[in-house]
């Protein structure tokens, strides 16, 4: 139960396998590795890459490739939407809008025993907007004070929603994520199980996308 719990949570994050303690999430002194595709699978690529934050330490992030089949704006307008979220990934036992102007909204992840629930505050914004192309940002927002002082707080996570029309009803979404979260078991036991689930979620949301076209047929 404890591999298990600690796997959702880094489903949810990203899954980064070591803490970047004091380090902003941008840095242009990083360096990064070339991403390398994991798994490629029903028309969803995996891929990861290394980033070197200094001498001593290096962390993981993230990427999923896909084509859905409905129209870019159709994408757009889901992945800036905070409260579908819960249509695609598990784990939520709630995500609210606290803030309309900021696109500020607090999500309470719910672990077994014996670890404690995690929250986090996370500002939605759409970056870019064109006709072929449009950005979903999310951003992990620290200095916001946390409903339940008994939670812990996720902080340093970002993620990416780039998505480009290909037709009119077919689109390519790619997903970027990175979180700083520290590791608990060793990367030989975490990261087959990490991959799975991160490939579950977006067939999930592949899944929701390609549904919507569908739906307003």
């Amino acid at each position: 139960m404890i591999i298990l719990a600690y796997i959702l949570l880094k489903m949810l994050l990203g899954g980064s396998p070591a803490t970047v303690k004091g380090e902003a999430l941008i840095n242009a002194h990083w360096g990064f590795s070339d991403w390398v595709c994991v798994k490629d699978m029903d028309g969803i690529k995996l891929l990861e890459r290394w980033v070197r934050v200094n001498d001593t330490l290096k962390v993981r992030e993230r990427k999923g490739e896909m084509i859905v089949e409905c129209s870019m704006q159709e994408a757009v307008s889901y992945l800036a939407d905070y409260s579908t979220v819960k249509q695609w990934m598990k784990g939520l036992k709630s995500i609210e809008l606290q803030d309309e102007d900021r696109k500020l909204i607090y999500m309470v992840i719910k672990l077994p025993w014996p670890f404690i629930n995690r929250d986090l505050f996370a500002r939605y914004s759409l970056y870019k907007l064109d006709k072929e192309n449009g950005v979903v940002k999310v951003e992990s927002e620290r200095n916001v004070q946390a409903p339940n002082s008994r939670l812990v707080r996720i902080s340093n996570y970002r993620a990416s929603w780039n998505v480009q029309r290909i037709s009119s009803n077919r689109t390519k979404v790619v997903f970027t994520t990175f979180s700083s979260e520290p590791p608990i078991f060793p990367q030989w036991i975490q990261e087959p199980v990490l991959k799975r689930i991160f490939y579950g979620n977006l067939k999930r949301l592949k899944d929701q996308l390609s549904g919507r076209a569908k739906h307003n047929i």
